[in-house]
């Protein structure tokens, strides 16, 4: 026999448990001798036999009471709940009312640990027992000591988690009626034991499942539900696991019976991100369902159960899942909608199954068929709003529109992210997102589903080779011959596009530009890759702004004005920083040339970058050096990255000394030479003197021989200090800067900085890594940009 028989629920008065007292019968006057006999009436048989049958009945209850009263008194306690106040009886029993003081002690000494009581006549609440609460249920929880997790065990320190519920309700003192302290009589136990690890390991890597311990895992927290249906309450009994930066949660959902004073445990639960379940509206019929909450990232996934009636006396309600298994009509469409939705196609589902229920008449669609609609729904409702969200990066686009089933649109944002040189391989080839079960489904419902199965290829295609994609390609139905073009070319794209990733992976930076301080930064101005850390300064650094005159995106070098970017602003801070190579090397060093000739450099770090116009600025952060006011000679700070340019230093030697070398080619630069210095005042006009004439007086004068136009023969680069100069309108001439004049192997003058290039100086000439030509690293008015000889128009251009 159970502890807590059933029992019908009853209204009970105002005036606490007391009952009404029976009312009087009327009294029947007997029959006497010589009287008429009564008339039979019709029905007088059937109530003589009602009352013979209830009778016999009330009898034999009695008797079982009684027998029960004797054998185990506390199987029968339960009668003193529908007992009047004043009427309850003491009774002898294994588990004798206390005192909540009494039964606390009582569980110490039994090595648990009582916690704090909860209500269970009223809404739930954490209550001390008074006087005015006497006549509530109590819920207590009772704990025991565990290793807290992640301790190792000799160390560890005592945590605690839940070894018992227990419901005790308020009686009289049995010794003593009139006693106002409230006494507890226990009316039911539930051991509680955790979930077996097996129901959280679907939710684990195999070195997080490695990590669970064996046995039941515990539960710690015992909580009410919010907004829970009535009748009874309800309660989750819970706990959680943290696993590197995620957190699981796991748990029990309880419900109790007031009628029985029965607790039943109704179902487990796991949440993989940690969320607890919750009682929500879900089919719109005024009750709520419990949900659960099962997803993993963007990928929603809701257990969502239903109260429904079951066979079991104690506790006649139970929680059912509403299952998207089982159809529950047999129209092909309908079975196809509940595909796509096990799918985790939601939204195509949601289509499909909202317009079967349109074509159906309101008698024809069961209450199943509307709640299997609604969980669709729900989860529907989920992916579209992801799928519909602004700001997001292209990667998240895509992922959200293939969650939700959106092929056209996740086509079109990755074939722009194809045209940048962005393959997404890592979104193809992650088996955790479950792609190609949609691909496959998609397909399999809809054979025509064009941006469906050019989906399939690309992955087919990233996770083993194009010809499987092909091949693939090939066994689906209704395929087009625009379809198969269309398809190839993405396969060319998606190739193309991997090798460039592949390039981009290992690309460091190669980055030009000229460098200005900044005395405040808005971070609001500055794009900065995902993850990055906050803008901030060091101790002893400033901000300086770098404006790029040219860089290396890995294929090519690009040099400014930068109006051939057509990146969309999202993929400035993530694609641009790649091809800047600034996602592997982010240092850039910014020299500054002191009024005395003396050259200082700092080694800064790019924070962020901005495209205004054709301008591509980045923003340095770099430990602080004297900047000499720009202009009166002073040069700009220079900028760049390690690995920008290789310095041609050939060596130096006097005009007197390449004379000797070379003097064929000595003796037709010098005329060339003496012409330019008349033409720009530096020595008088005449006749061209004799080369030995021209040697005593220009002798002295520097040379570098290298070959700068590519047809493998030197050009003379003669650099002439500036103090022995007569000044000219262009640069001032402190005595540190130079003038640079270039001559080519037939003597022939293509480059000068004391007539056609006057308001600009060469800070030297290096070698580009990609290859091609030197090239001449140029100051000019709007900053350092590289020149290279141009053939067809036989000149140094920008």
């Amino acid at each position: 026999m159970p502890k807590s028989p059933a029992a019908k629920s009853r209204t009970r008065p105002d005036s606490g448990d007391r009952l009404s007292p029976p009312s009087k019968t009327a009294k029947v006057s007997r029959s006497r001798k010589g009287d008429r006999p009564l008339e039979r009436t019709p029905g007088n048989g059937l109530s003589a036999m009602a009352a013979i049958t209830g009778s016999t009945t009330l009898f034999f209850c009695g008797a079982w009471l009684s027998v029960r009263l004797i054998v185990d008194p506390a199987s029968i306690n339960w009668v003193q709940s529908w007992l009047p106040a004043a009427s309850q009886v003491p009774i002898a029993n294994k588990e004798a009312p206390q005192t909540l003081q009494a039964i606390t002690d009582q569980i110490r000494e039994a090595g648990l640990i009582p916690a704090s009581t909860l209500s269970l006549d009223s809404e739930p609440q954490t209550l001390n027992p008074t006087p005015t609460k006497a006549q509530q249920q109590l819920l207590m929880p009772v704990m025991t000591e565990i290793p807290c997790s992640g301790t190792p065990k000799a160390n560890a320190t005592p945590c605690q988690a839940l070894a018992e519920l227990r419901v005790y309700r308020p009686v009289f003192n049995p010794n003593n009626p009139s006693d106002p302290q409230p006494y507890y009589q226990l009316l039911n136990k539930l051991e509680v034991t955790g979930p077996d690890p097996s129901a959280l390991v679907p939710t684990l890597t195999d070195s997080e499942a490695a990590a669970l311990s064996l046995g039941p895992q515990p539960l710690t927290r015992l909580d009410p539900f919010e907004n829970a249906p009535e009748p009874g309450n309800w309660f989750n009994l819970h706990s959680d696991r943290t696993f590197g930066n995620r957190q699981i949660a796991y748990g029990k959902i309880i419900h109790y019976n007031p009628e029985t004073f029965h607790l039943s445990e109704m179902t487990d639960w796991v949440s993989p991100e940690g969320h607890l379940p919750q009682w929500q509206e879900i089919s719109g019929g005024g009750d709520p369902e419990l949900v659960i909450d099962r997803s993993i990232g963007m990928e929603p996934q809701f257990q969502i159960y239903q109260i429904k009636p079951i066979q079991f006396f104690l506790n006649p309600i139970g929680l059912e899942e509403i299952s998207l298994v089982e159809p529950i009509l047999t129209s092909r469409a309908y079975r196809d909608a509940l595909l796509l939705a096990r799918s985790q196609l939601w939204s195509a589902a949601w289509e499909l199954m909202a317009s079967l229920k349109q074509d159906s008449s309101s008698s024809s669609w069961p209450p199943a068929a509307q709640a299997q609609l609604d969980v669709i729904r729900y989860h529907a409702q989920i992916t579209q709003t992801q799928a519909n969200a602004t700001g997001m990066e292209p990667p998240q686009q895509i992922l959200t529109a293939l969650i939700d089933g959106n092929w056209k649109k996740a086509l079109e944002v990755y074939e722009l992210q194809l045209k940048l040189g962005d393959e997404m391989g890592s979104l193809l080839t992650d088996e955790k997102f479950a792609l190609w079960n949609r691909i496959e489904t998609a397909v399999k419902v809809n054979p025509a589903q064009a941006d469906a199965k050019a989906w399939g290829a690309l992955v087919l295609a990233a996770r083993y080779n194009d010809s499987e994609a092909v091949a693939w390609l090939e066994e689906q139905a209704q395929n087009t011959a625009q379809l198969r073009d269309r398809i190839y070319n993405l396969l060319d794209a998606r190739a193309n596009a991997s090798t460039y990733a592949e390039k981009l992976k290992t690309h460091k930076s190669q980055i030009i530009g000229t460098a200005s301080m900044l005395s405040q930064v808005n971070p609001q101005d500055w794009l900065r890759p995902q993850g990055s850390p906050p803008l901030e300064l060091q101790s002893g650094q400033v901000w300086y702004q770098v404006q790029v005159s040219g860089f290396n995106d890995s294929r090519s070098w690009r040099q400014a004005p930068f109006k051939d970017i057509n990146l969309p602003k999202s993929a400035l801070s993530n694609h641009l920083w790649k091809e800047l190579g600034l996602h592997n090397d982010p240092q850039i060093q910014i020299g500054v040339w002191m009024p005395n000739g003396e050259q200082k450099t700092t080694l800064g770090t790019v924070k962020g970058l901005r495209l205004v116009g054709g301008d591509l600025l980045l923003l340095t952060t770099s430990d602080a050096i004297p900047t000499p006011e720009i202009g009166s000679g002073v040069s700009k700070p220079l900028s760049l990255t390690a690995g920008a340019l290789q310095w041609r230093s050939p060596a130096p030697q006097t005009l007197k000394q390449l004379h000797w070398d070379d003097p064929e080619w000595v003796e037709i630069l010098l005329p060339s030479l003496w012409q330019e210095l008349q033409t720009t005042g530096q020595v008088p006009q005449g006749a061209v003197p004799s080369t030995e004439q021209m040697l005593t007086q220009l002798g002295g004068w520097f040379v570098q021989s290298t070959d700068l136009t590519g047809n493998n023969l030197s050009e003379a680069v003669i650099t002439l200090r500036s103090d022995a100069l007569v000044p000219s309108p262009g640069f001032s001439h402190a005595a540190y800067r130079t003038r640079t004049l270039i001559f080519d192997d037939q003597g022939a003058l293509i480059y000068s900085e004391l007539s056609t290039a006057d308001s600009q100086a060469i800070a030297g000439i290096a070698d580009l890594p990609i290859g091609g030509l030197p090239v001449l690293v140029v100051e000019g008015s709007n900053g350092y940009n590289l020149q290279r000889w141009s053939s067809d128009r036989q000149r140094f251009e920008f």
